[in-house]
């Protein structure tokens, strides 16, 4: 998988490597929710900056969103953050985020980690 899972201080980041498909965010979804549906967890980190292509599209993105979304009301609120700086894969993101709206997970874009942690713990 190209991506690695760290629990640290209540937070679960997911640093992303190399070429994501959709397989691979199908995948990461259903590890989170069956291994990771800690009470304690206040927020994941999604990094992207490591990243070198992706292979999905918008309409692909949309139903991971949707999935998630659904997810939200079963798991209650979090709080998002993903980190990416390559405007090819932010556009994604900003899909993904689009896609949460009305859910009870509250997403966000960012280009650094410091700014990400800001978010998830306030």
């Amino acid at each position: 998988m190209p991506y690695q899972i760290v629990v640290e201080n209540k937070i679960l980041k997911v640093v992303f490597s190399e070429r994501v498909v959709t397989e691979d965010l199908i995948a990461l979804d259903k590890e989170i929710f069956e291994h990771w549906s800690d009470a304690e967890c206040v927020g994941h980190i999604y990094d992207y900056r490591q990243v070198e292509t992706v292979g999905f599209s918008d309409e692909e993105i949309r139903q991971i969103a949707l999935l998630d979304k659904n997810e939200s009301f079963v798991q209650g609120p979090l709080k998002i953050a993903i980190i990416v700086t390559e405007e090819s894969i932010a556009r994604y993101s900003r899909v993904y985020v689009e896609g949460l709206q009305g859910s009870d997970w509250q997403a966000a874009i960012f280009e650094d980690e410091d700014a990400a942690n800001a978010f998830i713990l306030t």
